[in-house]
């Protein structure tokens, strides 16, 4: 690299840190001083997203010829955003429905710069589909029966998408410009001050008791990272080189390593109460409030990486792997006063909005006490602690880092609202509902089963967030229509899309744990299939056995969570052909009916599943006390 070339990419990162930097102080001061209108706080959430990827793409850039590319990009798409969207707002609000042949190309240019955008961000299988969902909603009319509707005019369908305030800036951006960006700045300020490191250690000094101690520590440090960074790839990535490589040492396959660090990594979005901030974007489609979505999502989270837990635990114990020493373990007291202030910001979080304050209060408090505990933890060794150019510049890269995630969610979901909407006009959804409810005969198993197909194909080419948003659009209304509960339909979707990240033939998740473990993709990818059975079984729960998402009375509540544990457990063992000890070929095949049976909806097959559970434990007693010479 020349010295001119790195002069002016130092230059460039300077540029994008302070533009990243006042993005992050923007949307913080905008909480407590609401300065614009929703659709106006959404136009500026998207300048400065699309400001910063294009800066982005310009620094990577190595020809600089090719600089000019995303130069123009860059000027265009946040001169569009602030020079005609925000400045003209009132102007273009007042002609909704009536748009002029400049707000045509505007428009059109804004839609062409957002999903741009979003391919250097996340790849172009996203754009892709949103041009396939934009080109069907203008041509819809050249098809015949399921697919026709009678089509629309360019002019109507761009401004529909931009300059009318709908499809890109929709129920998504609006939740990006107020929810996530607020968590993603919560994010980056946690690993900035030293919160991930802290979970990882928290997580080995909790598991480093037990044989299985190196899994544990992999499910207990991907749970917390993945709920708060909402991406299973950035926490396969972060995770993955530290855990992995340490199962592997400790007598794990490599194979079986990278497939508990992909199946943690994939559950972590899953985890209340931040939940990957995917929660949030449920919430704005459903209308549900964001508190009910956590607490039905807590126990289904707790029983995928409980059973997750017992498989790693009983795999140990099968191998006769060793407990690590105790002195090569941090002690868990040791780690939590080095350290335990990090939990005050998710505490902090979740009070607030117990308090039935905003969620975007909330994660302003939480950014707010997160920067208030380091100072005050760094205090104590340095009182002048608050002057030094150590603290500004943690909280710097914070707040840099917490707007890198956010620019790419920011054009995304612009991108996520273009396809929801462009469905939406062509009232495909109507026909899709009549569609699922006429093959499935009423039937609602083949209904859900057709919904996690979709779910699954969508989710393995696109960002979690947007494959959710388009089956909860296009899906959901069918499942609703057949009586289903509006909670449960969308959980169950949820569920789907997040384990595409382990499904072939993608599992991106899948990919990268294998390049960290050094194993063969697709026996990787099988392996994280059986490890995350829990996720592809308990969506089906959410319908036939609503009481883990705590619907119900109190005793269905308690027996369906017992049958749900009893029947994971069996499957555990099933699958990893031990329970106090290796099981016989007949204890094996009688696991099979508990974990069966204790799915099941009904009273009879869940006590048959029970006592031949009671049944193979006995047998499996009799037999240790007989291998020990005790009878």
């Amino acid at each position: 690299m020349t010295v001119e070339r790195k002069t002016l990419n130092k230059t460039l990162t300077i540029i994008f840190n302070t533009v990243a930097i006042a993005m992050a102080i923007y949307h913080l001061f905008i909480v407590i001083q609401p300065k614009f209108s929703p659709y106006e706080s959404q136009t500026i959430h998207l300048a400065f997203g699309l400001f910063l990827v294009f800066m982005w793409a310009l620094i990577r850039s190595q020809h600089k010829y090719y600089k000019i590319i995303p130069i123009l990009f860059l000027l265009i798409g946040s001169g569009i955003a602030v020079k005609y969207i925000f400045l003209n707002f009132h102007d273009l609000t007042a002609r909704i429905g009536m748009p002029s042949t400049v707000d045509t190309w505007i428009g059109l240019i804004l839609i062409i710069v957002v999903m741009v955008a979003t391919g250097l961000s996340f790849g172009w299988a996203l754009p892709t589909v949103s041009i396939i969902c934009l080109l069907y909603a203008k041509y819809g009319y050249i098809f015949s029966g399921f697919f026709h509707h009678a089509g629309n005019e360019w002019p109507r369908l761009i401004a529909s998408l931009t300059t009318s305030f709908s499809g890109i800036y929709g129920i998504i951006l609006n939740v990006s410009a107020t929810f996530i960006v607020l968590f993603m700045i919560l994010g980056g300020l946690l690993q900035a001050t030293g919160g991930g490191d802290f979970f990882v250690r928290l997580a080995l000094s909790v598991g480093g008791k037990v044989r299985s101690a190196p899994a544990q520590a992999a499910l207990i440090g991907s749970g917390l990272m993945g709920s708060i960074n909402g991406s299973a790839l950035a926490n396969v990535s972060t995770t993955g080189p530290i855990t992995i490589p340490m199962m592997v040492r400790h007598g794990y396959d490599s194979r079986l390593a990278g497939g508990i660090e992909a199946v943690a990594s994939t559950g972590g979005i899953l985890m209340p109460p931040i939940m990957g901030v995917v929660a949030f974007v449920m919430s704005g489609i459903t209308g549900i409030p964001y508190l009910e979505i956590i607490k039905a999502a807590f126990i289904p989270a707790l029983l995928y990486y409980f059973t997750l837990g017992l498989t790693a635990h009983l795999r140990a114990a099968k191998d006769n792997l060793k407990a690590p020493k105790q002195e090569d373990v941090e002690k868990v007291l040791d780690v939590l006063k080095d350290g335990g202030h990090f939990f005050i910001p998710i505490i902090v979080i979740i009070v607030v909005m117990v308090s039935g304050y905003s969620v975007m209060l909330s994660g302003f408090y939480g950014v707010l006490s997160i920067i208030l505990v380091y100072l005050i933890r760094e205090s104590f060794n340095n009182p002048k602690f608050i002057l030094s150019k150590e603290f500004w510049s943690t909280i710097s890269k914070g707040f840099i880092t917490g707007s890198s995630g956010a620019m790419k969610i920011a054009v995304a979901s612009g991108v996520m609202g273009i396809a929801a909407h462009s469905i939406v006009i062509t009232r495909l959804p109507s026909p899709v509902i009549f569609y699922i409810s006429d093959l499935s005969g009423e039937l609602i198993i083949v209904a859900l089963l057709m919904t996690m197909g979709i779910s699954i194909f969508f989710g393995m080419g696109i960002p979690n967030v947007a494959s959710y948003v388009l089956v909860a659009v296009l899906g959901a209304p069918a499942l609703v229509e057949l009586g289903l509960p509006v909670i449960s339909v969308h959980l169950f979707i949820l569920y789907f899309s997040i384990m595409a990240n382990i499904t072939p033939p993608v599992g991106a998740c899948v990919l990268v744990a294998s390049q960290i473990a050094n194993s063969r993709y697709f026996q990787t990818a099988l392996t994280s299939i059986r490890l995350g059975l829990p996720g592809f079984l308990l969506p089906f729960l959410f319908i036939y056995q609503p009481g883990i998402l705590l619907e119900g009375t109190f005793i269905e509540i308690l027996i369906a969570v017992i049958s749900t544990i009893l029947g994971l457990t069996s499957m555990a063992f099933f699958f990893e052909g031990f329970v106090i000890r290796r099981t016989t070929p007949l204890q094996r095949l009688l696991l099979l009916i508990p974990a069966i049976g204790l799915f099941l909806p009904g009273n009879f097959s869940s006590i048959i599943g029970l006592i031949v559970l009671i049944i193979v434990f006995a047998m499996q007693i009799r037999q240790n006390r007989l291998a020990i010479g005790t009878v």
